[in-house]
Parts: structure tokens; C-alpha cells; sequence
């Protein structure tokens, strides 16, 4: 999916969400994907049943320090032996934009993409999924602008650079993103299902920073070990079966309707 969505900053990233077990967005499992100095990726990651439509949704967050302004990210997860689903996002991070304008504060794009061959190597060859340009959770990633944002300042401006571009410090750059279990594509999409929950995949994660945005100057590259994560967790679907057991909301469900109460209430203080 390649698609730039905006909106207002509204929400933030934190570390050992709740129970930390997947289920919704307070429960997000928490997996740090690199760890390299003073450069960091970390995914959230959690389960949602959109009335009866079960997804996939998560945050990536980075953690940068003096690096170009111009970031491409994400993760791989390994589907089958020769194969890798990617997300793929890309934000530029100008520190005097992100400051004035809320709109660019919280764009970013998001590319479905795929990775062919066992391993990923030094850092990933990523190809666009076929149907990549489509707009539909049932085909492609997809970007949430009310809950991605990026907080970072200016440590200095890229010598000569024209126009001026600024090396940052980045405490948090986020993108949320969500995508439905199952797609149209069943080569180059992880076909997820509450069949394969608590079953681990292999996952890793990319970082690249330029000062260019054609990535070709100030390049600074990073690709994580290869690590596992549960993209369907055993919670989630717990609260699946319960919820068909007993005919009423699920835990997933029910959790999204009481936080939109909550949001209501505080609106009126």
C-alpha cells in the first residue's frame, strides 16, 4: 500500500503496554526489533475485532539520534521458506515543519511490500507488493495519521545542503498501521487467522537515515537479528471463543467501545 494518510497528533507510543499480552491497543506486545546505540526500533503490536473482521495493528516506533532528516523503516515478517511480508515506511523528519505544521507532523507512508529469498542480508531487497497502489485493509498495510507522529529536534543543519536540511534527534517517530487477518494476496501477504494464533514467525527489522531524500548522502543503515513474534496472540483469540460462547462482545471489541466512552467523558471536563 502506498498511500499518505494525515491528521492530528493524538496519540503516543509507550513500553510494556498493560498486559502486554495483545489484546487491543492497551495491551500491545512489545518487541524491540533494534537496539543500536542511541538508535532504536521498536514494534507494538495487537488484535482487534472490527465487528467480526479480525485485524492486524501495531506501531513502529523509532528512536533516532544524529541522523539525515529522511527515514525509511519497518519490518519483515517470514511467511514461507523463500518469502517475506514487509511493511515499508517512509517520513521525512524536518524539525522547523514538524514544529508549526500538525499535518506534516504526522504523515508518513506506508509501502506493502515483500522480500524474496531465505534470509533478508544486509539489509532488505524490498519489492512493492502487485497490488500495492490499492487502498483497502483487505489488500495492503495501511496508515492510522491520528495515531502516527513524530517528535524530534534540530541538532544542527547539514553543511552546505540545499535546500537546508537538518541533522535530528527523534525521542519517538511512530507509525501506526493496520492491516485485515486475511487478504487478496495469498503469495505475498502473511495470511493470518485465530487457526495460527500463539504460533511464532520469524520478524526483522530495517532502519535507514539519509540527509538526502534520495538516500544517497549521510546514509546510515541498520537491519535487526532475526528475532520471533505471535502476529495472531492466544488472548485475542481467547476473547474470540468466549465472545462466540457466550453470543455477546468480545474482550477485543469490548475494550475498543470502552475506551471511546472514556474519550467522550474527558471531552466534557
Amino acid at each position: 500500500m502506498y498511500k499518505s494518510f494525515t491528521a492530528a497528533l493524538l496519540a503516543t507510543a509507550a513500553f510494556g503496554r498493560g498486559d502486554n499480552n495483545g489484546l487491543g491497543e492497551a495491551n500491545a506486545i512489545t518487541t524491540e526489533l533494534i537496539v543500536d546505540g542511541g538508535n532504536k526500533l521498536v514494534l507494538h503490536h495487537y488484535n482487534k475485532d472490527n465487528a467480526g473482521v479480525y485485524e492486524f495493528h501495531g506501531d513502529v516506533s523509532a528512536t533516532l539520534a544524529a541522523t539525515g532528516q529522511f527515514l525509511r523503516y519497518g519490518f519483515c515478517i517470514k511467511i514461507a521458506d523463500d518469502k517475506w511480508d514487509c511493511l515499508d515506511a517512509t517520513a521525512e523528519l524536518n524539525p522547523k515543519q514538524i514544529a508549526s505544521d500538525v499535518i506534516y507532523k504526522s504523515d508518513f507512508t506506508i509501502t506493502d511490500s515483500y522480500v524474496d529469498g531465505a534470509t533478508i542480508g544486509a539489509f532488505p531487497v524490498l519489492k512493492k507488493d502487485t497490488d500495492f497502489s490499492i487502498e483497502d485493509p483487505a489488500n495492503n498495510f495501511i496508515v492510522i495519521g491520528d495515531k502516527s507522529y513524530k517528535n524530534c529536534t534540530e541538532k544542527f543543519a547539514v553543511p552546505n545542503s540545499s535546500p537546508v536540511t537538518y541533522l535530528v534527534d527523534c525521542p519517538d517517530v511512530n507509525v501506526h498501521y493496520y492491516r485485515n487477518f486475511e487478504t487478496s494476496d495469498k503469495v505475498q501477504d502473511a495470511q493470518l487467522s485465530l487457526k495460527v494464533a500463539d504460533a511464532e514467525l520469524d520478524i526483522v527489522g530495517f532502519l535507514m537515515t539519509a540527509t538526502t531524500s534520495d538516500f544517497k548522502s549521510g546514509l546510515k543503515m541498520k537491519t535487526g537479528p532475526v528475532l520471533k513474534v505471535k502476529p495472531v496472540t492466544a488472548a485475542f483469540k481467547s476473547a474470540i471463543d468466549d465472545k462466540n460462547a457466550k453470543g455477546g462482545d468480545s474482550g477485543a471489541s469490548a475494550m475498543t467501545t470502552m475506551a471511546l466512552a472514556l474519550s467522550a467523558i474527558a471531552a466534557l471536563f
